[in-house]
């Protein structure tokens, strides 16, 4: 065929600190959609080699030509595009909820990340399948690789790695391929310390080595290891059909995998039934050339091998078991490690045959006497990779299946294989899966985020407001709605977002002022009563028709005079209706109809008062609800990326609070606070202009005192 390189120490050195220094000084590992677009490069461009790749297969690993169009080599390339879709649709961020640990209200989360350098070493038997099961998960996860193959498939894993970087975008050091006759290469991606994960497939006992050598730097380690499977038939299957399929299945690239089922369990009363269907089946499966179409069992990949599969079969029947069909090499194939489609009979299951990993076409028959004996024999293995179980009754086989320690399970021929299916063993078979979902986390960290409710840190920006000209444009181009702004402090809101650069949306039910208002400052007026549900959605609509989208809202739209009547038990029931319609169901009205056209960044607040906490009457009880909507909606809404916050001022020198507030009750408001003075609608502005803007843009779910400019309580 040719030759690969034989790379020394020194080059996997070089591989390693290529796959480090892409993981941590590129976006590699944060930029979704680049990797699922460079994955779907990646599978576009081997299915463009794809008769060159299948010539290579054949000639390299021996693998029949029937099986390159499904797991030797096309089936794992299209798999790739499953991983793309993976890495781009996966919830990578999962909202925990709120709690309230040691007595703090906290909002948690958890988020994925790469889990870093990948070292995956690969066996020789489906190279392919078992590159792409590392490669395809690893970068969908946002790791880099170094790929270390067998070094009797070098060229299956060469040829992808100069495909890759010849015709996709991925970046230098994210996938390196180290092919090698030296195996202590594989020993050196498990102790260095910059790689973060190790995947192995291959032999127990190297798998028990590997993990040992990971130990020492506590590396994570992903191991599918070898497999000792049981073919189990009930007394009620198709014995015909079972064994038929058994025999085909041991046969199959020369029962060179590490799942195929090498032991046939079968009722004892039907055994001799059972060993001659079997027999009929596998005599007539040939060993032949892989590039002959039809051929089935091609030759084992090498003479060491060969002669490691013919000493099991001399094992057996120096144990005192029969050779059924087969046993050596076919008739006319002197050229070629082939070895015959064997039966072996005559030996119970503490046989090494029955108990050890043979890698060949062998296959044991081992009676039982029901189904809990079929299982426990099956269960008597230091495997636990897979199985098949054929019968007719479900209760019965569901109780196989439930029973027998393996990862898969096939039912009546049933086919686990495939890219969302995790792929794994229990016991000395392996630990942890491949492909799947579960696959694909192996190569992810889970990093748990908490963020308390109460933040203190809150500071205004210094601002030059002399003679109320704003220098800042801290709004330019954005879109933010403020109800009730045809006067008043919502006016003040208005005119003040507007010099920053806002384009602002006036909502009220005073249309000429609010006209007036929106004229002046070249923003645009909605009529809107928020109390009305249908009125907000059509205030949502207008703006959105208008602006295209909206990233602030100022729920401002009050009606006063609550605080006169603090009598909750004889107010009028309509007028009470009317009032907290306004006052607080307005707030929710507007948000819901809004919210959804606000993009992420976005910003809601809500007006609120000091009369929250210092009077009583359904004026100081709507603005008590203002406050639980804010940290309510501040939940549902943090995971869309929207702020909910809300300001509450003490009393203010405007003129609905001489209008609306006693002046005795003003005096006393302003003896318990801080400054002893009134606050003036420009400490307002500033305290909302604020938390819309993107300086508070780690705030959400405060609720803003502000009396004279000065914060009074957090």
């Amino acid at each position: 065929m040719g030759h690969a390189a034989d790379a020394t120490a020194a080059d996997m050195d070089a591989a390693i600190a290529a796959a480090r220094t892409a993981f941590d000084t590129t976006t590699w590992s944060t930029d979704h959609p680049f990797r699922a677009r460079c994955l779907r490069q990646l599978r576009d461009a081997l299915q463009g080699h794809i008769e060159e790749l299948r010539d290579i297969t054949i000639a390299e690993v021996g693998a029949p030509t029937m099986l390159t169009s499904g797991p030797q080599l096309e089936g794992p390339i299209a798999d790739l595009g499953w991983f793309a879709d993976l890495a781009e649709n996966y919830t990578w961020r999962t909202d925990l909820g709120d709690a309230a640990p040691m007595g703090m209200p906290t909002s948690r989360y958890t988020q994925r990340e790469a889990a870093g350098v990948v070292g995956a070493i690969t066996p020789w038997n489906f190279p392919h399948q078992i590159n792409f099961a590392k490669i395809g998960p690893a970068l969908a996860a946002g790791c880099t690789v170094v790929l270390k193959p067998a070094p009797d498939t070098p060229w299956c894993a060469a040829v992808v790695g100069a495909i890759a970087a010849r015709e996709t975008d991925i970046p230098p050091g994210v996938l390196n391929v180290i092919t090698s006759t030296d195996h202590e290469l594989g020993a050196q991606l498990s102790t260095d310390p910059r790689v973060d994960i190790v995947s192995f497939t291959g032999s127990t006992d190297t798998g028990r080595k590997v993990m040992a050598s990971a130990a020492a730097s506590l590396k994570k380690v992903f191991l599918e290891l070898g497999g000792k499977s049981a073919f189990i038939v009930l007394d009620d299957a198709d014995l015909a059909s079972a064994c038929a399929m058994a025999g085909i299945s041991v046969s199959i690239h020369a029962g060179q995998g590490c799942a195929i089922t090498t032991r046939l369990l079968v009722p004892r009363e039907r055994h001799d039934e059972a060993v001659a269907a079997v027999r009929d089946t596998m005599s007539g499966i040939v060993p032949d050339d892989p590039r002959r179409a039809g051929t089935m069992c091609g030759p084992l990949i090498s003479a060491r091998q060969r002669d490691r599969v013919q000493s099991y079969i001399d094992l057996a029947v120096s144990e005192g078991g029969t050779v059924e069909v087969g046993g050596g090499r076919p008739a006319g194939k002197d050229r070629g490690f082939f070895i015959e489609p064997t039966l072996i009979t005559g030996l119970d299951n503490t046989s090494r045959v029955a108990q050890e990993e043979i890698f060949g076409p062998v296959l044991v028959v081992i009676p039982h006497d029901g189904d809990d004996d079929a299982i426990r024999i099956a269960n008597e293995s230091a495997y636990g990779l897979s199985g098949m179980v054929y019968g007719t009754d479900p209760d019965r086989i569901q109780h196989v299946v439930d029973g027998v320690r393996t990862g898969t399970m096939g039912v009546n021929g049933g086919v686990w294989y495939s890219a969302d299916v995790p792929f794994g063993g229990y016991k000395a078979s392996g630990i942890g899966r491949e492909m799947g979902v579960a696959g694909f986390e192996e190569y992810l960290e889970i990093k748990s985020v908490a963020t308390p409710h109460v933040l203190t840190r809150i500071a205004f920006p210094p601002t030059d407001r002399g003679d109320h000209a704003v220098t800042q444009q801290r709004f330019d181009d954005k879109v933010v709605i403020v109800t009730g702004a045809a006067g008043g402090i919502g006016e003040v809101y208005a005119r003040r977002l507007a010099g920053e650069g806002a384009r602002v949306v006036v909502a009220d039910v005073a249309d000429e002022p609010g006209e007036k208002v929106a004229a002046d400052i070249g923003g645009t007026y909605v009529h809107c009563d928020v109390s009305d549900p249908d009125s907000a959605q059509a205030l949502a609509a207008a703006a959105v028709e208008e602006h295209g989208r909206v990233d602030g809202l100022v729920n401002n739209a009050a009606i006063y005079g609550g605080m006169k009547l603090d009598f909750l038990i004889t107010v009028p029931w309509d007028y009470y209706k009317k009032f907290m319609g306004v006052n607080l169901d307005g707030a929710l009205n507007v948000t819901r109809a809004v919210y959804p056209h606000m993009p992420r960044g976005s910003a809601i607040v809500n007006q609120s008062s000091t009369a929250a906490w210092l009077y009583s009457g359904f004026y100081g009880l709507a603005k008590v609800g203002i406050n639980g909507l804010t940290q309510q909606l501040a939940t549902e809404l943090g995971g869309q990326g929207i702020r909910v916050n809300a300001i509450a001022p003490g009393p203010t020198d405007t003129e609905a609070t001489k209008s609306t507030t006693p002046g005795d009750m003003v005096k006393d408001m302003v003896a318990k606070l801080p400054l002893s003075r009134m606050g003036t609608p420009d400490d307002m502005a500033g305290a909302l202009l604020f938390l819309l803007s993107d300086d508070a843009a780690w705030i959400t779910g405060q609720i803003l005192n502000v009396d004279g400019g000065q914060i009074i309580r957090s």
